[in-house]
C-alpha cells in the first residue's frame, strides 16, 4: 500500500487549503503577480454544486478552455524560469519540471525533466531550442548520469501544456491547457463508448471557501475490473482496479490547477489515495542546485 499523509481536509462542499509555507525558494506564480489586463470569461454558478453538477461535455470544456488562457495571460512575461513539483501524501514528489521563457510571450525555449532522489536533483529529459528557433536538441540521460540518447530536431516547438510532446514524457506540468486536450479525448472516447465509465462520468461543479472560488473536475469510473486495468505501486507491486476517482481543484483567480486527488479502490477492496499540491514558482535567476543538474545535461551538447 502507497503510504498516505493526510496535508488537507476535504469536506462534502470542497477542501480547505493550508497555508503556504515560508521560506520556499523562488517567487510562487500567485495572486499577487495576476495581470490586471487579464480578465477571467469564466461564469460562475455556485448553483451547481456537488448537488447539481455539470455533465454537459461542452460546457466542461469551454471553462477549461477559459481557465486555460487566463492562466497563459498571467504567465510572467519577463526572462525567468517555471519550476514545476508537486508534494503527493505530505511528501516530496519524485519528478520536477523546468521550463525556459525567453520574455517574449507565454511561450517557452527549454524543457528539463528531473528528478529529485532525497533531495537531489538529476536531470533526465532536455528540450532545448534557445540557440536555435529551427533546429532543437534533444537529450536523455538516466538517473546515473549515464547519456541514453541525444539528436538534433528539425522545427522544434516547445509546449508548456504538455511535455510529452517535447521532452517525450507523459509529465506534464499541470498547465490547464493540458487539461483542455485530455478532456476532449476523454469525452470523445465516451461518446464511441458510453458505458466507457461504468455508472460513473465526468462533471464539474463550483464551490466557494473561506472567501475564494474554486472550479472542480471530476472523473468516476466504477467498472475497471471488466477492463483489467492494473496500477504499478511505488513498492513494484501490481494491483488490479476495480474504481478510480480523480478530482482536479482549479483556482478561479490564477486559473491554475492547485491540487488534484485520486483515490483508487482495487479487486480485493484496498484503497489507495494520492492527494497532490502542484507546486508552480518563477525565478528570474535560476537556484544552484537547479543550473548545476541543466549544466550537466547541456554537456552534452554538440
Amino acid at each position: 500500500m502507497e503510504k498516505v499523509v493526510p496535508t488537507a481536509t476535504v469536506s462534502e462542499s470542497g477542501i480547505e487549503f493550508p497555508t503556504p509555507q515560508a521560506n520556499t525558494p523562488g517567487m510562487p506564480v500567485a495572486t499577487s503577480q495576476l495581470n490586471p489586463e487579464c480578465q477571467s470569461n469564466v461564469n460562475v454558478t455556485l448553483e451547481n454544486n456537488a448537488d447539481n453538477p455539470i455533465s454537459d461535455p461542452e460546457r466542461i470544456l469551454e471553462i477549461l478552455s477559459q481557465l486555460s488562457e487566463l492562466e497563459e495571460c498571467n504567465l510572467p512575461k519577463e526572462e525567468g524560469w517555471l519550476h514545476r513539483y508537486d508534494i503527493t501524501n505530505g511528501e516530496s514528489g519524485s519528478h520536477e519540471y523546468l521550463a525556459h521563457l525567453p520574455g517574449e510571450s507565454a511561450s517557452c525555449d527549454l524543457q528539463l525533466l528531473l528528478k529529485n532522489e532525497n533531495g537531489k536533483i538529476i536531470p533526465l529529459r532536455l528540450f532545448d531550442m534557445v540557440d536555435s528557433t529551427s533546429v532543437g536538441f534533444f537529450a536523455a540521460m538516466n538517473a546515473d548520469g549515464e547519456l541514453l540518447s541525444s539528436a538534433k530536431e528539425p522545427d522544434p516547438v516547445c509546449n508548456l501544456s504538455n511535455g510529452a510532446k517535447t521532452i517525450g514524457t507523459g509529465t506534464t506540468p499541470y498547465f490547464t491547457g493540458y487539461f483542455v486536450d485530455e478532456y476532449q479525448r476523454r469525452f470523445q472516447l465516451l461518446k464511441m463508448n458510453p458505458a466507457g465509465l461504468g455508472n460513473g462520468g465526468i462533471a464539474g461543479r463550483f464551490i466557494e471557501e473561506n472567501g475564494n472560488q474554486y472550479f472542480i473536475l471530476q472523473m468516476y469510473a466504477d467498472n475497471l475490473n471488466d477492463t483489467n486495468t492494473k496500477l504499478s505501486l511505488s513498492s513494484g507491486e501490481e494491483v488490479s482496479l476495480k474504481t478510480e476517482k480523480n478530482l482536479y481543484w482549479f483556482d478561479l483567480k490564477t486559473e491554475r490547477n492547485l491540487r488534484s486527488l485520486t483515490e483508487y479502490t482495487t479487486i480485493d477492496g484496498q484503497m489507495i489515495r494520492r492527494e497532490s499540491e502542484h507546486q508552480l514558482e518563477f525565478y528570474a535567476i535560476l537556484p544552484t542546485n537547479l543550473a548545476e543538474a541543466l549544466q550537466i545535461i547541456e554537456a552534452n551538447k554538440q
